[in-house]
């Protein structure tokens, strides 16, 4: 016979060729048993997932190079120390992170709206502007020079954060009153500009969403 073997997943597959059988009365075909039973395998899963440790570490000096390592530590003691990949940083500020969260939805035939958060790092120093680019190819290279259609620099001072959460309360100011006072009337909220219609003053949930949700700076809203 000649066998050749090759790597089938997480096992071993054989060939085996007959180059020259005599004459049987028996199959050539050949029955593999592993341990005394028909061969099989049972994978039992050995992977934990760990998260990745990380800490800030804040130094006195600028542009010097400092030097990292790192061990671990259990009640029977220290570990061996490991240094860092690159074995030496130099600090100095950085450009800022990548904005997140970045939302955009239609106004209108002409206009867009573009909602973002904070990048999570700074790079040392105060985020002074945000650049908001805008293309009708998903390559922004639609504009001269194959750049961007267009863009728009925005001071971050002249930005005002918007809240993702907030409660809305209507009560009786008491203070003064001689006579029992009663809750009636109506109200209305306002975001970015837009104003919904009068809500009851004991309006439920489900009106005050559907109400906000109307509002074309809305796109979709939570009350509870």
């Amino acid at each position: 016979v000649d066998v050749s073997r090759e790597v089938n997943r997480h096992g071993f597959s054989w060939d085996v060729t007959f180059v020259n059988t005599k004459d049987s009365l028996y199959s050539p075909l050949l029955v593999i048993s592993a341990n005394g039973e028909h061969l099989s395998a049972s994978i039992d899963s050995g992977v934990s997932v760990v998260g990745i440790q990380q800490v800030e570490i804040n130094t006195n000096s600028s542009g010097v190079p400092y030097f990292v390592q790192v061990a671990a530590v259990n009640s029977f003691g220290i570990g061996p120390f490991t240094n860092s990949n690159p074995r030496a940083i130099e600090v100095s500020p950085q450009p800022p992170s990548e904005p997140i969260d970045i939302f955009a939805e239609p106004l209108s035939d002409t206009e867009i709206l573009v909602q973002w958060n904070p990048p999570l790092e700074n790079g040392g120093r105060q985020i002074t502007h945000y650049k908001i680019e805008y293309d009708e190819s998903s390559s922004f290279t639609g504009g001269g020079n194959n750049g961007p259609t267009g863009f728009i620099s925005l001071s971050s001072v002249k930005i005002t954060p918007v809240s993702d959460i907030q409660s809305v309360t209507v009560k009786i100011d008491s203070s003064g009153a001689k006579s029992a006072l009663y809750l009636s009337g109506s109200f209305s909220l306002e975001f970015d500009g837009q104003k919904t219609g009068q809500l009851p003053f004991n309006a439920s949930p489900l009106e005050m969403q559907a109400a906000l949700e109307e509002l074309c700076t809305i796109h979709e809203v939570q009350v509870a």
